[in-house]
Order: C-alpha cells, then sequence, then structure tokens
C-alpha cells in the first residue's frame, strides 16, 4: 500500500487472488517466493499506514538468509534530493546499492526511470496517467533475472477505444 491506498483511508475492499500479498505494516518485512516447495525469492517491503512516511526506510531492509538466490526490494519513496515530487520515504541512492539487494522496485514517481543498473534500482511509473501532466507512454517492465544477468522489458499498455 502507498501514500495513495494508504491502510487507514478511505479504500475500497478488494479480493485480492491468493497470490498477492500485502504487506501488513510500515516495518519492512520479508517474505519468500517458492516455486515446487523451493524459495527462490525473498521479497523485501512495507505499507503506508498513514498517507506521510517522511523518514528513511532504507536502514529497515536487510538480507537474511544469503542462501536464497534473490533478494528483491520494494521501496515506495523518493531520492531525498528529489526537489519535483512530495519527498516520501527518501532515500539517497548510495544506500540502495550498498545494500546488496538484486533488485530495487520502486514506486512513488509516475514517471518511468532507470536510476541505476547492476543492481536496476527501476521506478515503472504507473500504468495510467493520473491528470493531463502524466502523458506519454505508460506500462510496466517484465524483469527476467540469470546468474549472468538481468533483463528488462518495457510493455507498453494500450488504451482501448
Amino acid at each position: 500500500r502507498s501514500n495513495h491506498d494508504f491502510m487507514n483511508g478511505h479504500a475500497y475492499k478488494v479480493d485480492y487472488p491468493d497470490n498477492v500479498h500485502i504487506f501488513a505494516s510500515e516495518s519492512v518485512e520479508t517474505i519468500s517466493y517458492k516455486k515446487d516447495g523451493e524459495v527462490l525469492a525473498s521479497i523485501h517491503g512495507f505499507s503506508y499506514v498513514q498517507r506521510d512516511i517522511t523518514e528513511n526506510k532504507v536502514p529497515e531492509y536487510q538480507i537474511k538468509d544469503h542462501h536464497i538466490p534473490w533478494h528483491i526490494a520494494m521501496l515506495h519513496g523518493s531520492l531525498a534530493t528529489n526537489t519535483v515530487h512530495d519527498t516520501y520515504a527518501p532515500f539517497r541512492l548510495h544506500e540502495l546499492i550498498d545494500k546488496g539487494f538484486d533488485y530495487w522496485a520502486l514506486g512513488h514517481i509516475h514517471q518511468r526511470a532507470i536510476l541505476h543498473q547492476e543492481p536496476y534500482i527501476v521506478y515503472p511509473g504507473n500504468i495510467q496517467g493520473r491528470h493531463r501532466k502524466e502523458m506519454g507512454e505508460k506500462g510496466c517492465y517484465h524483469v527476467v533475472m540469470s546468474p549472468m544477468k538481468t533483463e528488462l522489458t518495457f510493455i507498453p499498455f494500450r488504451c482501448l477505444p
């Protein structure tokens, strides 16, 4: 959950499929992604309980089991040096790089941007412009990770007439 759909806000009840996890609090937690009973990735993240989180959450992100092949962090926040958007859960790029995660999936900034490679630190943008200033191609990234490389493919979404 983000600053747009925070837990104590007015949210619509949605029944999510079993493969969707909603982080339970503003404390970073880790869940495991398993396939055929084998843990393939740990996914780290948190939800917004209130609309504003103004403290840096990066210190809470910790890799706990180095035997798990992939470590993915989800962070809804903005660069601390940002002057264009409201600053939520501010971070500095070097802090994310230094954590040792394989991929950082970022949210909050509605403009698509790859902030870093190795590890990839990515804002996918939003899937639909929220107002007329958010024009341009919208979509998502398909991310394929292997021991040799990480590949990102942008998949544009098309609006039907």
